[in-house]
């Protein structure tokens, strides 16, 4: 198994539209989460203008993709809303951004308390093709481990769980315009509302995970900075004060114009073994022409600081991240987080 991306907080996402970051208990696992991401509901007459928007690209055919949900489901109890194709739960995309899979509303969701909704290809004209119709789906105001496990390919497959349980299934070709892998993806709202007048229809996003493999027994644990580290080598504050917001905020932070300079930060996590089967460093980061272009994530333990490849940096800010899936110090799997300092390293 390899774990390809993970994200639960702002600095893994463009936060598209209205898009906010929120902290109402409940609407995220406390116990591994800090916050959650809104994507605020509105009704289904226009296109969708508010959506998370994965900042890092992948290249996947065999995609198993995890994140919590909570539903605050706008309902319009009287009418039908009919296939709503300007709304969306999710929606996968290629390398060029164009959308290939989507999943939409269907109809019962205007009388119901419990949504359903229709899987769909597209093609790069935007012409859409139901592959199938989830038999359940979301309660309102309820907090779901969503879970994605997609072959896509011209003999593929498609399951989509809630809570461990699949609601939407479907064989056959996923495919359009011969594309082969996906790269992307947009998390939308549970739910729309035909009436102007929205009824709360929101969704409340954390802990997204993507694998090659199905992704139901996975889980985000999000771990800040809560101290200074061994070295401090960045100007900015060394105690992780300013890069450990639940809201992050882009004009503080810490900063350097050397190569190959390092800051580290403490952590307090307390997670241990048999669960741990990545640990990632995640910052955002941006640079300009004449500063260093490049930067590497950063592991500490055991008194060795170990260091991930060199990653681009752009001239505006975006998300760097890099995995271990073992544990450098011993080559062997994690036991526990004890210890580890996180950061990372300025590269020409």
């Amino acid at each position: 198994m390899t774990i390809h991306w993970r994200g639960g907080e702002d600095e893994a996402f463009a936060l598209v539209g209205a898009c906010s970051v929120i902290t109402t208990a409940g609407h995220f696992n406390a116990t591994r989460a800090r916050c959650a991401l809104r994507v605020p509901g509105q009704n289904n007459t226009t296109l969708q203008a508010s959506y998370l928007r994965v900042l890092n690209k992948f290249s996947l055919s065999t995609i198993g993709l995890t994140a919590m949900c909570f539903n605050m489901q706008g309902i319009n109890p009287t009418g039908t809303i009919g296939v709503n194709s300007n709304t969306f739960l999710i929606r996968f995309t290629d390398a060029a951004g164009v959308v290939r899979l989507r999943l939409i509303s269907s109809p019962n969701n205007a009388s119901s308390s419990a949504s359903q909704f229709i899987l769909q290809k597209v093609n790069a004209a935007g012409t859409a093709t139901t592959l199938a119709t989830s038999f359940t789906g979301f309660t309102k105001n309820y907090l779901a481990k969503l879970s994605f496990m997609i072959d896509y390919q011209v003999s593929g497959s498609f399951v989509w769980y809630i809570d461990g349980v699949p609601v939407l299934s479907c064989t056959g070709d996923l495919t359009t315009d011969s594309v082969t892998a996906l790269a992307g993806f947009d998390l939308g709202q549970p739910c729309c509302n035909q009436n102007t007048e929205i009824v709360g229809g929101h969704g409340d996003w954390s802990e997204a995970i993507v694998a090659d493999t199905d992704p139901r027994s996975l889980a985000l644990y999000t771990v800040p900075p809560s101290g200074a580290g061994a070295t401090s080598d960045w100007d900015g504050a060394s105690d992780g004060s300013t890069v450990n917001e639940i809201t992050m905020n882009q004009s503080s932070g810490i900063s350097t114009a050397v190569a190959d300079e390092v800051a580290l930060f403490s952590q307090a996590g307390t997670l241990v073994s048999p669960f741990i089967v990545d640990v990632a460093v995640s910052a955002s980061a941006m640079t300009s022409p004449g500063n260093p272009q490049n930067l590497a994530m950063a592991l500490r333990r055991s008194g060795t600081t170990y260091f991930g490849g060199d990653q681009p940096v752009d001239t505006a800010f975006g998300n760097i991240q890099t995995g271990w899936a073992i544990d450098p110090s011993t080559a062997a799997p994690w036991t526990s987080l004890s210890g580890l300092q996180i950061g990372v390293k300025s590269r020409p």
